[in-house]
């Protein structure tokens, strides 16, 4: 049963620890974005913490919440990537950053573009200071990349539903290939209550997209992601 397998995964040491990368150099921007990750991310694990069924799992659960790298450059950021690029979440990017020791302007578009060769469906939400990056930015990956103006009012909200919608944070919403909703599950029961009633075309949209390792992924289900 699922249950089975939930126990014989927990049962074993935590593996395969998510992470969100952060590439931002300026300290007045990831000094504030920073914080809001880890509140969301806190915010998160509680919830997901609170569904275990005994103190050992939940201690297990506790230890292996999302974890925040943050990169500074270019380099470093591709370095961390190639590292944990099996674990990777998703990416929080700042347009431009140095890279080759030099400051590039667009150095989070061609990040953003290397990424894609090699995974084509991590998501990517980019910040910047300037508006007019926002149609290059969705034009580099228009289902998995997102942009937040840095000096947004709604930067909290924006960055909340980045993380809901996108690195599974949230509720999983079953959706027809056209997008309406048929279905949503906030837990491992629901969700497997839900697939027996779903369209097969809802069922197809999802595991093509790898939806579903990705909502376990982020709720340390790492074990059952692996098995999808």
């Amino acid at each position: 049963t699922l249950e089975d397998r939930l126990n014989v995964a927990h049962d074993t040491r935590v593996m395969g620890v998510q992470s969100i990368l952060v590439i931002e150099d300026t300290i007045r921007y990831y000094s504030t974005l920073l914080p809001l990750l880890y509140q969301e991310v806190i915010r998160h694990a509680w919830r997901f913490i609170q569904e275990g069924i005994n103190p050992s799992q939940k201690n297990l659960r506790q230890r292996a919440r999302t974890k925040i790298l943050l990169c500074k450059d270019y380099e470093t950021a591709w370095s961390c990537f190639e590292k944990y690029h099996e674990t990777i979440l998703g990416i929080v990017s700042d347009v431009g950053f140095p890279r080759g020791g030099e400051p590039d302007p667009e150095a989070g578009f061609r990040f953003a573009e290397a990424v894609y060769e090699r995974h084509p469906d991590i998501p990517i939400l980019f910040h910047s200071s300037l508006p007019g990056h926002r149609e290059k930015a969705l034009a580099i990956g228009p289902r998995f990349v997102r942009f937040m103006w840095k000096n947004s009012p709604d930067l909290l909200q924006e960055l909340r539903t980045f993380m809901s919608d996108h690195l599974s944070f949230g509720d999983f919403v079953f959706r027809t290939p056209d997008g309406a909703e048929v279905a949503k599950a906030h837990d491992l029961r629901s969700l497997e209550k839900a697939l027996e009633t779903i369209p097969e075309a809802s069922l197809r949209y999802h595991a093509e997209r790898n939806h579903f390792s990705h909502w376990l992924k982020a709720r340390t289900e790492f074990w059952l992601a692996h098995q999808l």
